[in-house]
């Protein structure tokens, strides 16, 4: 369901939380169309942030520091301990 609508995080590839997250998010909204487009829009914003992560990659931008952040802050939604080392050195592997 989650990945039916692109809910699934870009730099951790997790689809499973919020596809569930979305699954209730429709329940919840079930009438309510407009209101389920906004209460998915606002339940991953997040996402945002880590999709600008992964168009650099794509585009062979350099990553930096904040790119990092994005992925340690990120990562503890999917109960991940990622600390800014971890996420630089990740990162670098990835470019």
């Amino acid at each position: 369901m989650g990945e039916a609508i692109g809910c699934v995080a870009p730099l951790a590839g997790d689809g499973i939380v919020p596809g569930l997250k979305s699954a209730r998010l429709l329940l919840e909204w079930w009438d309510n169309p407009d209101g389920y487009t906004r209460a998915v829009l606002r339940e991953f914003d997040w996402m945002k942030k880590e999709r600008a992560v992964v168009d650099k990659l794509r585009r062979g931008e350099k990553l930096g520091l904040s790119s990092a952040w994005v992925l340690k802050k990120n990562s503890k939604r999917m109960g991940m301990q990622v600390g800014l080392k971890e996420a630089s050195i990740l990162l670098s592997h990835l470019t």
